[in-house]
């Protein structure tokens, strides 16, 4: 995600605690350590934020230490502050710690009125139980396995839906939506 003029705070507050609604957490003085032990292929439930303005030697050793220990790869999200990761790359690369861009992310906010024509050939349901299917019909065939204990955790949360688009009974696309209170922003993801 490139920080830009129409980014503000909510936004990327809303992007970095969104892990909190499916994974374990652990606040320190310096950031949040995510962790999920029965899902730790999946990087979102499985990373560290930092919002220290310095990273220290101390707090790279915990964090390694910390996701060592319970035999997860440690890992840190940017923070989403200009120029973050190159201040801190010498400190990153001391300790072991490699940069790398998975996605360039973008995000679209809707300024306009919704100009979609529903087509009456998909049914779009909100579930409000797992329905195993989206398992092979949608998240296996997408190489997203990772997902499935993420997705479950998440249903449990009063804040997150999940809807799901069935053509002739079968699931064919999904989406989830999460929303955060404390920023009073919505997470579409999916």
């Amino acid at each position: 995600m490139k920080t830009t003029d129409y980014m503000n705070d909510d936004l990327i507050k809303t992007e970095l605690l969104f892990p909190k609604f499916f994974s374990n957490h652990e606040e320190r003085d310096w950031g949040i350590l995510f962790f999920n032990e029965n899902n730790k292929s999946s990087h979102d439930s499985n990373h560290c934020v930092i919002f220290a303005s310095n990273i220290t030697d101390l707090m790279l050793e915990e964090i390694k230490a910390f996701y060592q220990e319970k035999q997860i790869t440690p890992r840190i999200y940017h923070p989403f502050i200009n120029g973050y990761l190159h201040k801190n790359k010498n400190i990153l690369i001391k300790h072991g710690f490699k940069i790398e861009v998975n996605h360039d992310d973008q995000y679209m906010i809707l300024t306009d009125e919704n100009q979609i024509d529903s087509s009456n050939q998909i049914n779009i349901k909100c579930l409000n139980s797992w329905d195993e299917r989206i398992v092979h019909d949608i998240l296996i065939p997408n190489q997203s396995e990772y997902e499935i204990e993420l997705l479950m955790n998440a249903m449990e949360n009063k804040y997150f839906k999940l809807f799901v688009g069935y053509k002739n009974h079968q699931p064919v696309t999904m989406a989830s939506l999460l929303y955060y209170s404390e920023t009073n922003c919505v997470r579409l993801d999916h």
